[in-house]
């Protein structure tokens, strides 16, 4: 909501409101008179600047509060928890995020949350979305991180190779 029990009004009690034409309610509310001035509730929010604020790797913490766009990972390293914040003062609860993991999602996930979970990740490139919102719906610049795991080195193309060339060789000679 854009007005609540933060501005000095109580949504779960019903009351009566009497809009002037200077733009403010006059809210009778328990024996009080309460005079809603909305030209200067009006606060011209900003949208939230959205940050990663901690990265786990296999449920270790490998970094924190640090301004990060790249991550090369080993193959087994492939269970990520990302946690992210939209930098906003004025009903920071109401955040909203939407993020997405390119080369595993398709989509945009709209949620509260400010924190996913990625497990059993392939081998491969990913780069990681995030933005917020603030409390008005207003979406922010977008952060993103590129990830790269990297295969095994039995599955690398060098050793497929190499393999291949050492089975035919012991054909060839046997």
């Amino acid at each position: 909501s854009l007005f609540g029990k933060e501005d000095g009004l109580d949504p779960a009690k019903k009351f009566s409101v009497i809009r002037c034409f200077d733009d403010k309610l006059f809210i009778p509310q328990l024996g009080q008179l309460i005079v809603f001035d909305r030209s200067i509730a009006d606060v011209q929010s900003q949208p939230p600047t959205i940050l990663i604020s901690q990265v786990r790797i296999n449920d270790s913490l490998v970094l924190q509060k640090a301004d990060i766009s790249k991550m090369d990972l080993r193959y087994n390293q492939n269970r990520i928890q990302l946690e992210f914040a939209g930098i906003n003062y004025y009903k920071a609860n109401q955040n909203r995020y939407a993020y997405y993991l390119e080369g595993a999602e398709k989509d945009w996930i709209y949620s509260n949350r400010n924190f996913i979970t990625y497990a059993n990740l392939s081998p491969g490139k990913y780069t990681f979305h995030v933005k917020a919102a603030n409390h008005t719906g207003q979406w922010g610049g977008e952060k993103s991180m590129n990830i790269l795991i990297h295969p095994p080195f039995w599955a690398s193309w060098w050793f497929v190779g190499l393999a291949t060339l050492v089975i035919i060789t012991v054909l060839v000679l046997v």
